[in-house]
């Protein structure tokens, strides 16, 4: 994916939806909200235009700095005969804007991936709308870690089939976790990895922030899982800190691809001078250290969630990572 493309209608200083009519207002904005986009009106440019052809019918065009990307020249389309055709170009324009994604993955399993993940996003979505996505094809459902799998919503389950997935009817169908929408898998299935792409592009399209946690397949080359990675603003690589964790840590990041933004967390490390010995042994990379909290497991028999413990020094490593993640460019 070309994250120039992504957003160049920023810099282009466009809408992304332009009405400049009158009779055709309510029906473009009820498609609009299926796939997530917002219809502005007036005589501001957007990436994509509508204008009115007669009631029930609109002229569409795109804007010309896109002509690159999309068919040039204007289309007019009947609002019900041409829904689909309709619905296709809005998500079109959906896909040319997103918000950031920050990918965690473990160089080895048992790291504590899906609690980082999961009290990352928490804390992401006390400053915008944030998803968290599951995308570990082994797991039984980051729902359960929450304790959110008896909400109702949709799961990887119930996205298997041919159709489109449409951004605002995705997101507005998952359940909700302090103000993260999460799609998880559970009992049913875990990621289908065909979907894997078009689901991360669907929430981006919402959400200011879109976690993702990943399996440490993830960073193998030529993967279905890996090409995920290339969706990323920002990689977070977890691991453990002894000697043989450090070491796969090291292979992990040789396998990252040269442009890929990576920091490591290094769980259950207990002093900066520890942190300083884990970044020159990975060759001087950023390291932030995350020092030991009770242990996920014992928390959720408790009903204590990711993040509800907001006074420990695990919440206060988390923090200053949270931070790093926001100044992301």
């Amino acid at each position: 994916m070309d994250k120039s493309i992504a957003r160049i209608n920023e810099a282009a200083d466009l809408v992304l939806v332009g009405y400049h009519g009158a009779e055709n207002g309510a029906e473009l904005e009820r498609l609009c909200g299926l796939v997530g986009v917002p219809l502005s009106y007036g005589n501001q440019p957007g990436v994509l235009n509508f204008s009115d052809a007669g009631a029930g019918k609109v002229i569409a065009s795109f804007a010309e700095v896109f002509a690159p990307y999309f068919a040039r020249g204007e289309v007019c389309l009947d609002l019900q005969a041409d829904s689909a055709d309709l619905l296709e170009l809005l998500a079109a324009v959906g896909a040319t804007v997103r918000g950031r994604v920050v990918g965690v993955v473990g160089a080895q399993g048992g790291a504590g991936v899906s609690t980082v993940a999961a009290n990352l996003a928490r804390q992401l979505a006390e400053a915008g709308a944030c998803g968290l996505i599951d995308l570990n094809p082994a797991s039984a459902g980051i729902d359960l870690r929450l304790a959110i799998s008896t909400v109702p919503g949709k799961r990887w389950a119930d996205l298997r089939g041919r159709g489109a997935i449409l951004a605002g009817r995705l997101v507005q169908a998952l359940p909700e976790w302090h103000g993260v929408r999460v799609l998880s898998a559970d009992e049913r299935a875990s990621v289908p990895l065909e979907l894997g792409a078009r689901a991360i592009s669907a929430v981006a399209q919402i959400a200011d922030w879109t976690v993702l946690d990943l399996s440490p397949s993830a960073t193998v080359p030529e993967t279905v899982q890996n090409s995920w990675l290339e969706w990323c603003d920002l990689v977070l690589l977890v691991t453990r800190s002894d000697a043989v964790s450090l070491a796969e840590a090291a292979v992990a990041i040789g396998r990252l691809a040269a442009e890929t933004p990576f920091v490591i967390v290094a769980t259950a490390v207990s002093s900066r001078a520890e942190a300083a010995h884990i970044s020159q042994t990975l060759g001087g990379c950023r390291v932030f250290p995350l020092r030991r909290e009770r242990s996920a497991r014992e928390d959720l028999d408790h009903g204590v969630a990711p993040g509800d413990r907001t006074r420990t020094r695990y919440a206060r490593d988390l923090a200053a990572i949270t931070a790093h993640c926001q100044q992301v460019p």
